[in-house]
């Protein structure tokens, strides 16, 4: 097992009104409202082989020619009934031969026109997707090419610098009536899209009061038991005692099929007008496999990403959703007790030592095997990815992770893959990633030996096909009396494919990293929005198997839960003890340890159903 303590780097970036990204870019933005967007992109001179920058860079995208091309993503709100067009007002690149590993930043400028003489790949520097309508905001993603590839194989051109006009042209095949979402400034759904966009909407932070962080919907069928009902009744109080606006439905699976269920959703619950909040979390409770017993909860032909689309775009899914997936009473019970504990008492290790009690909460590990499900293969790219992920979570993670194993398994052995993974999580790991199946969960012993991880839940993302079956033991695997198991898990239900795989364990990672996205929900709606505009050059693959991918890419879990990054920070409040009549305000002070809390949310609750975050 590899265990390797890392102090975390600072970010090279120089940055003004962007997202960060893993390059050592300065990106500069102007905001011509409904004109455009202006971009002044940068790239530093970088003493590095093409293979290094292509694992250093936002995402990994493919050709038809299976050539991989590194690319910084970001995405524009677009006036409805626009398109966009690139305009490039200034470019400077170089010329690198492909076979020359050891170039450095000496490298001279090219004359552009020597460049009409390739066919590259991408064809331009710059590209830009279709328009697609995400909770009620039209938006497109914009893509830079810090390298292309030129026909000879052997020639790279480099751009340092790109200056670049993004014009919205009004468009009459784009649709101009785009059904508004009302999310309120300060939500999480608000929040997410802000982190997003280069240009936001313009909102009022300052003192944003709304009834709740976000609205969830909570949906199983008739034949539930009265007990059963309660638990889920106690799950949505505590997620209400935490700042969410839960509803629930309880749904007749005879009288109302899928597509009427997703229907229901979006008239009442999506396309909703104020002081009402659309919903941005659907939680599933029941399986969707086997006999249709009192736990059969049914999904879609194209899996529970179809609940996930407001707007019929098959490539723009607009809500986060989470399955409880349980087959018995003591199963919904287990999870229950086991989320609510883990947001309420994050579990400090007695066995850890004084001062190593939260350890765990910045412990990692990576796995890779061939053997979880039949025909499986391990192949180069899973242990590229395991470094790659490694270096992340260890170099630009905030609070960066002490701990990360990689662990790998060779073609014709598991190497004791299951035992060392077992190991790690039984120690204690708060995030599990694997290009695998996952072993430690469930091994291929006979009976399988469980793993044991107590309350130090982690939070699994399982990418590889056929996954599910491991995850969802191993979320079950747990009691009231004895917790374990994942905390949520990110899985796939079906066939899915390496280079589909790598896209989204990436953005998983990225929206960990990057966007400080703690929740399975927007992690995983992050992975899908980004995974669609990986494949722009490689139409095969978007029509295929981005799709299926979609299809298959399932949570298990809370959405909202909030995964535990590092050790709890203690809060103190100070707030009165009462509110006089009239009154048009309350100040609460959040501090810890004598450091302020700013953007804090704080949740004010009454017995009869007052709330107010």
């Amino acid at each position: 097992m590899n265990r390797i303590l890392s102090t975390a780097s600072a970010l090279l970036l120089a940055i003004s009104v962007e997202a960060s990204t893993d390059l050592p870019v300065t990106v500069k933005i102007q905001d011509r409202g409904a004109s455009g967007i202006s971009m002044d992109i940068r790239l530093s001179e970088i003493e590095r082989t093409p293979t290094d920058l292509i694992g250093a860079a936002d995402i990994v995208t493919y050709t038809e020619e299976n050539r991989e091309i590194p690319v910084i993503r970001r995405w524009v709100a677009v006036p409805p009934g626009y398109s966009v067009n690139v305009d490039i007002r200034n470019r400077e690149c170089s010329l690198i031969n492909g076979s020359n590993v050891d170039y450095g930043p000496a490298r001279s400028p090219v004359d552009l026109g020597r460049l009409a003489g390739y066919s590259l790949i991408p064809p331009e520097p710059v590209s830009v997707s279709q328009v697609t309508v995400f909770r009620g905001v039209p938006v497109a993603a914009i893509s830079v090419y810090p390298l292309q590839y030129a026909d000879d194989d052997e020639t790279i051109v480099e751009n340092n610098q790109l200056q670049i006009d993004l014009d919205f042209t009004l468009d009459p095949s784009i649709k101009s009536h785009i059904r508004p979402v009302f999310d309120p400034a300060g939500s999480e759904a608000a929040r997410f899209l802000d982190r997003l966009l280069l240009n936001p909407p313009r909102r009022d932070y300052d003192e944003a009061q709304f009834p709740c962080l976000a609205r969830v919907l909570i949906v199983y069928g008739t034949t539930l038991g009265e007990a059963d009902r309660s638990t889920v009744a106690e799950f949505a109080d505590w997620k209400r005692r935490m700042g969410y606006q839960v509803d629930i439905e309880v749904i007749d699976r005879r009288e109302m099929p899928v597509d009427d269920l997703r229907q229901m959703i979006r008239d009442e619950y999506y396309f909703v007008e104020p002081p009402e909040i659309p919903i941005s979390h659907l939680i599933i409770i029941g399986h969707d496999l086997g006999d249709e017993d009192n736990y059969y909860f049914p999904s879609h032909d194209e899996g529970d990403n179809y609940f996930a689309l407001m707007d019929d775009d098959l490539f723009s899914p607009d809500i986060c959703v989470g399955r409880f997936y349980i087959e018995g009473r003591s199963e919904l019970r287990a999870v229950v007790n086991r989320t609510i504990l883990y947001e309420r008492d994050p579990f400090a290790d007695p066995d850890a030592g004084e001062g190593h009690e939260y350890d765990w909460c910045s412990r990692a590990t990576f796995t890779a095997e061939n053997i979880g499900a039949p025909g499986g293969q391990f192949v180069a790219s899973m242990g590229q990815m395991g470094r790659w992920v490694y270096d992340r979570l260890t170099r630009f993670a905030d609070p960066p992770y002490t701990v990360v194993d990689t662990l790998y398994a060779s073609d014709s052995t598991n190497a004791g893959i299951p035992e060392q993974t077992r190991a790690a999580l039984e120690e204690g790991r708060s995030f599990a990633a694997s290009r695998g199946w996952l072993m430690g969960c469930m091994s291929d012993d006979d009976p399988p030996i469980p793993t044991n991880t107590g309350r130090k839940h982690p939070f699994v993302a399982a990418i590889t096909c056929l996954s599910h079956t491991r995850q969802i033991n191993f979320f079950n695997s747990g009691s009231v009396n004895r917790p374990s198991g994942s905390i949520a898990s990110l899985a796939m239900f079906g066939l899915t494919n390496t280079r589909t795989n790598q896209c989204l364990m990436g953005w998983i990672v990225r929206g960990m990293v990057y966007q400080e996205m703690h929740q399975p929900g927007w992690i995983q709606l992050f992975s899908k929005l980004q995974l669609v505009n990986d494949y722009l050059y490689d139409r095969n693959t978007l029509q295929a198997l981005v799709p299926q991918t979609l299809h298959v890419y399932r949570l298990l879990g809370d959405p909202t839960v909030n995964v535990l990054t590092g050790p709890p920070q203690p809060v103190r409040t100070e707030f009165s003890g009462a509110i006089t009549p009239n009154a048009t305000g309350l100040n609460v002070f959040i501090d810890s340890d004598g450091a302020s809390f700013p953007d804090a949310a704080v949740c004010l609750r009454q017995s009869g159903g007052f709330q107010l975050v």
